[in-house]
C-alpha cells in the first residue's frame, strides 16, 4: 500500500492510507531508511485489527 508519514514516536512510524491509520513498528522498518513527516512510502500490511478510534474535540 502506498501512505503518507503522519508522525512517529519511540515504538511506530504513523502512516495515513486514506481512511485508515496505519502503525510502522521500528523492529519491520528497514534499518539503512529513515522517515520524515509528510514522506510517501510503500509498505505491506500484515496485520488487520478493528478498533474503535476516539477523535478529540
Amino acid at each position: 500500500m502506498n501512505g503518507i508519514v503522519q508522525r512517529q514516536d519511540h515504538r511506530f512510524i504513523y502512516v495515513d492510507l486514506g481512511k485508515v491509520e496505519a502503525l510502522l513498528p521500528l523492529a519491520e522498518q528497514m534499518p539503512n531508511e529513515s522517515y520524515k513527516h509528510n514522506d510517501r512510502i510503500k509498505a505491506f500490511i500484515t496485520k488487520v485489527e478493528k478498533t474503535t478510534k476516539v477523535r478529540k474535540s
